[in-house]
């Protein structure tokens, strides 16, 4: 049906097209609705673009004010609180706007201005374009502006001038050394100028306008920066030593310069100086007449006093060899300048015994001098420490030191010097040849030729007195007094060409009390002895003793032997030098390992395998080797435990009970005095033929061995053909090595023995 109705409406339309058109009523109403629709739309239309052109406005006005502000950033406008005009011809000028704008509500050109001022509350400039502002002109004027204050009485400024060039149009401005015609134009917001270079500035200005132009202002500016050369002073007065002076002193001053504004005025802080003082500051001020001022500043010092001086009241007795300063009986006094003190002598220690007058100079920092004097009486004395110790006794050339704990000095033997309480065994020495030295002088080891420690006489209770075997342990000494034998054990030699044992001993039972028979000297009683700090060194024509040196060896027991004697002529020493006798070992020993040495601590190696004495090559190296001395400090006896084995006078008879020289180069025995005698025997394990007191068969661990010593040290007994006794170990020997160390050797020269001198004062 559709397609019908379709087909009909077909050829209705084809039979006749006048059917088809608008009826003149039927149009009417179609250009009466159009009229309805266009009464509806244009006024949304005009509104539409009129907003579009006020909102085109807004964006033209907001640009505006953005160039006028990128004007005032590159212009340095400044910060006004008033609101001021930026005409848009001058931003059009200066390229910050297009040359014409356009409203594009009017489309005429628009003109005005944009009012700017600085907004404290917000902390920024505010810009408001005004497009009915006015450039109206007046009559030029032209203002310079600055801080007149800046100018003295003089004329003269001192420091650069600000100035502000002011007008109500285009500004001209120039600056020269004088007036001159305005040439150069002030660009808008920079007319603030600079008055910088000294001497005289001209800065003239006029205005020009559409009315004209000003009359020109100049205005002239003296500059002077640069201060001047200031005064001088000179001072009158007794002038003492060290830049006191000692009287009153008065000032006088000579005016300064100044090459510019030229000299004002010169003056002094003070005239005069009448009082003792320290240091007073006399300033010299010179102003120029610009006002700048330049100071030179002198200190004086004044003391008019000499130091008071006086003897301590009361009698002064002092015992020989007291190091006391002088200074100290004196009371001294100083003024204002200070001062020190000098006596004759500065120090009693030299001083003999007897009346002596001591005399003191004070000398004042300003030179002034007071002398007095004071008699005070020496009285001779001699230190002994608190043990019972006898005192050590010095031999011709030797001379006592004392260590203060980084160097020996000289010692004065009034004073504390040794102390065995504390294991401070007393140290002597003999200087090489040309060296002299005072007492509380420094001795150095390379000043020193030989070495001695004191041994004092002692006695010492037996603990292993019947060839039994006992571990190491403390050896109780007691020191005896002088030459006094104390103790209640007696031997005798009982040697011979066979047998088990060398001596005969009475009351010889462990608690008993024993004198060491070191202390007797063929028939005489000694006080104690000097042994030698270190092996020898040196040669057999000169010996030494002093550390870090080579020890000397490869030298027959005889060589040694006599080599040793003649210390004696070779240094003029007095008393008696000889090599050390085994028994001589013994005490020293015996001492190490009571509460006078080491005590059961044992002694360390000198492991040096070159043989230098004190364990190292540099004569100060026994200083950390303590452990190497019989008291774990510097005042002990070294190289007793390794280092080079050492011959010992000890020697064993030969088969017919006669001496044994062996290969020791001796043609007949030594006098009995310098060596310890032992039976025969041809086994090395026959320790009963030690003797008490030498340091063998008492101090066994495991009697019969040969590492039964205490400390696992070596223990062979002489035999056969190696007659002579070596002691202390090799450096090689290690915990074999030790001071109860004994060995043996048939007394030729060999390159790991060396030997020991002892005197005897």
């Amino acid at each position: 049906m559709k397609k019908d109705v379709h087909e009909l409406a077909h050829s209705k339309n084809e039979g006749c097209l006048l059917n088809n058109a608008f009826t003149l009523i039927e149009l009417l109403g179609v250009l009466i609705i159009l009229a309805v629709i266009a009464l509806i739309t244009f006024p949304i239309i005009d509104n539409a673009i009129k907003n579009s052109r006020e909102k085109s406005l807004e964006r033209t006005i907001d640009a505006i004010e953005e160039a006028a502000y990128r004007y005032s950033i590159e212009n340095d406008i400044g910060y006004p609180t008033e609101k001021q005009a930026l005409y848009l011809s001058e931003i059009q000028s200066k390229g910050f706007l297009e040359s014409s704008i356009i409203n594009p509500v009017t489309e005429e050109e628009l003109s005005g201005c944009v009012w700017y001022y600085w907004e404290s509350n917000y902390n920024q400039y505010i810009f408001e374009y005004d497009s009915e502002c006015v450039k109206v002109d007046t009559e030029p004027t032209i203002n310079i502006i600055y801080n007149e204050s800046l100018i003295n009485s003089n004329g003269w400024a001192k420091e650069n001038i600000t100035v502000t060039l002011s007008g109500n149009g285009e500004i001209k401005y120039c600056l020269a050394d004088s007036e001159c015609e305005p040439n150069e134009i002030v660009e808008t917001g920079n007319n603030t100028k600079f008055i910088t270079s000294e001497g005289t500035n001209y800065i003239c200005a006029l205005t020009t306008n559409s009315l004209g132009s000003s009359d020109a202002l100049c205005q002239s500016f003296k500059l002077d920066k640069t201060i001047p050369t200031a005064g001088t002073a000179t001072f009158s007065g007794t002038l003492g030593s060290n830049s006191w002076y000692t009287s009153n002193v008065t000032v006088r001053v000579s005016n300064g310069s100044d090459s510019l504004s030229g000299h004002n005025n010169t003056t002094s802080s003070i005239s005069s100086i009448t009082s003792n003082t320290t240091g007073r500051t006399v300033t010299i001020t010179t102003t120029d007449k610009a006002g700048n001022t330049a100071t030179r500043t002198y200190t004086i010092k004044v003391d008019k006093n000499a130091p008071t001086l006086a003897a301590k009241s009361g009698t002064v007795e002092i015992k020989k060899g007291a190091s006391n300063v002088v200074a100290n009986y004196f009371t001294v006094s100083y003024s204002t300048s200070g001062g020190s003190i000098s006596c004759t002598p500065t120090n009693t220690s030299s001083l003999a015994v007897g009346s002596r007058t001591l005399s003191c100079t004070a000398t004042g920092g300003n030179g002034k001098t007071t002398t007095a004097t004071k008699s005070i009486t020496v009285k001779a004395n001699e230190y002994e420490d608190t043990t019972g110790a006898n005192k050590p006794e010095l031999a011709s050339n030797m001379i006592p030191i004392k260590y203060n704990g980084s160097n020996w000095v000289y010692a004065d033997i009034s004073e504390e010097w040794y102390d065995y309480n504390s294991k401070e065994w007393a140290n002597a020495v003999v200087l090489n040849s040309g060296v002299s030295k005072s007492v509380g002088q420094t001795i150095s080891e390379s000043e020193i030729a030989l070495w001695y420690v004191w041994i004092p006489r002692y006695k010492y209770q037996l603990f292993n007195a019947n060839n039994g075997s006992v571990s190491q342990q403390l050896i109780n000494v007691t020191f005896e007094s002088g030459t006094a034998t104390t103790g209640t054990v007696k031997c005798t030699d009982a040697v011979s060409g066979s047998g088990s044992s060398s001596q005969t001993c009475t009351n010889a039972s462990n608690g008993n009390w024993y004198t060491h028979p070191a202390f007797t000297f063929g028939s005489e009683q000694v006080s104690g002895f000097w042994v030698g700090k270190f092996e020898v060194s040196g040669s057999t024509s000169k010996i030494t003793v002093k550390p870090g040196v080579q020890s000397l060896r490869s030298t027959t027991v005889s060589n040694f032997f006599t080599a040793i004697q003649n210390i004696r002529s070779n240094y003029s020493l007095s008393g008696d030098s000889h090599m050390m006798k085994n028994m001589e070992w013994g005490a020293v020993a015996y001492l190490k390992q009571s509460k006078y040495g080491l005590g059961i601590t044992d002694i360390t190696i000198n492991s040096n395998s070159s043989y230098y004495t004190g364990g190292g090559n540099s004569t100060t190296s026994y200083k950390s080797n303590t452990g190497q001395s019989t008291t774990g400090n510097v005042y002990g006896v070294y190289d007793m435990s390794g280092g080079s084995w050492e011959y010992v006078m000890g020697n064993m008879v030969n088969s017919s009970g006669s001496f044994y020289s062996s290969y020791a180069g001796f043609s007949s025995a030594p006098n009995a005095k310098y060596y310890d005698k032992y039976t025969y025997s041809s086994d090395w394990s026959t320790h009963s033929r030690g003797k008490l007191g030498d340091a063998t068969k008492e101090t066994l661990k495991t009697y019969g061995n040969s590492t039964g010593g205490w400390y696992d040290d070596f223990a062979g007994f002489v035999y056969s053909s190696h007659s002579w006794f070596l002691r202390g170990g090799n450096y090689g020997n290690g915990s074999n090595a030790g001071v109860f160390h004994f060995n043996y050797y048939n007394g030729d020269a060999f390159s790991y023995i060396s030997a020991r001198a002892v005197l005897f004062p």
